[in-house]
């Protein structure tokens, strides 16, 4: 068979991959009604559907949209601390209106995909007795900073609040405090632990031995209470990126030889002014990057840290640490 025909072949025709539009939730609700109903189950649903290219959504939800005034997201020039890529330079990001219409139903699908989620929970009878989290892995920029994407929608790498903010909704009623939004900052790290307690699971002092957990169980919030001396910061890694925020800024360093940022988030919330080079602030750079050094000489896996990503498997062809540290490179 000609290798063409071949490859057409294997091609969902037009009418099945729009019935395999929703196979991620078809699948999820085959395991629920196929699950031994003795046992507990962990199910982890995820959607690409908001995803780049911002095109080709159902018309049902991109016309509801198409009219919108979009006044919540900043139309701003491109981040001032590197070039645009990846995401950011794709066509249909072009027409800006269009392609956050297109965002904006891909939302209002996964918020339909979850319902009949939610609907098969009910139908079982399973709904007061099952813990729903909704969160992503990233967050994403629709213009914010003239990026379109996350992290590696310029090089180098970002961690701009868009990027590096997440949803995080939990829901089980009767047991949680519902309608409560809580201002503690917690990580995915913090997730794990409360998922745990929660269900009542305990690591096994095996595993415990030979990894290091980060975070802590914030299964108290959920119930309108409080954890004594929760911590005033997170961090985060990219590759070769570690970042801290903090309640008022945020450090970002790239190893090993930059370039770095520190941002005051109260007064610059857009971040557009570096100030890692300032001298006035030379005490609270020193005072961050150390508290960075501290975090991960404690919690990183030495096989797979951040700075060793030069040397690790490559995943994609957008890894900028596998070109030399020269700001040649990132930046012209």
């Amino acid at each position: 068979m000609p290798r063409d025909a071949a490859r057409a072949e294997s091609r969902p025709s037009g009418r099945r991959a729009r019935q395999n539009r929703h196979g991620v939730t078809d699948r999820a609700i085959d395991f629920l009604r196929a699950r031994d109903e003795e046992k507990p189950f962990f199910l982890h649903v995820g959607y690409v559907g908001t995803h780049s290219p911002w095109e080709g959504r159902p018309e049902r939800h991109v016309s509801r949209y198409r009219q919108s005034t979009f006044a919540d997201v900043p139309d701003e020039a491109s981040h001032p601390f590197g070039r645009m890529a990846s995401e950011s330079l794709m066509p249909s990001r072009r027409n800006r209106r269009e392609a956050l219409a297109q965002y904006y139903a891909s939302a209002s699908e996964v918020d339909e995909q979850v319902g009949r989620l939610v609907d098969e929970l009910e139908t079982q009878g399973l709904r007061e007795n099952t813990l729903i989290v909704y969160t992503s892995d990233h967050g994403l920029n629709m213009g914010h900073h003239g990026i379109w994407g996350k992290g590696n929608g310029t090089k180098p790498y970002n961690m701009v609040e868009e990027s590096i903010r997440v949803p995080l909704i939990l829901n089980r009623p009767g047991a949680l405090l519902g309608d409560q939004s809580r201002s503690e900052m917690v990580t995915h790290c913090d997730l794990f632990q409360t998922i745990l307690e929660h269900t009542g699971v305990s690591l096994p002092e095996e595993t415990l031995g030979e990894r290091n957990y980060p975070g802590r169980s914030f299964a108290p919030l959920l119930a309108g209470g409080h954890v004594a001396e929760w911590p005033e910061e997170v961090y985060g890694e990219y590759g070769n990126l570690r970042m801290i925020r903090t309640r008022t800024h945020k450090l970002t360093l790239r190893y090993p030889g930059g370039p770095a940022e520190l941002i005051d988030l109260v007064a610059d919330p857009r971040e557009t002014v570096n100030l890692y080079a300032d001298p006035r602030h030379a005490d609270l750079v020193a005072d961050l990057t150390g508290r960075v050094e501290r975090y991960f000489g404690r919690y990183e896996d030495p096989v797979k840290s951040g700075l060793r990503v030069t040397e690790l498997p490559q995943h994609n062809t957008e890894e900028v640490w596998r070109f030399p540290d020269t700001d040649s490179t990132w930046w012209e």
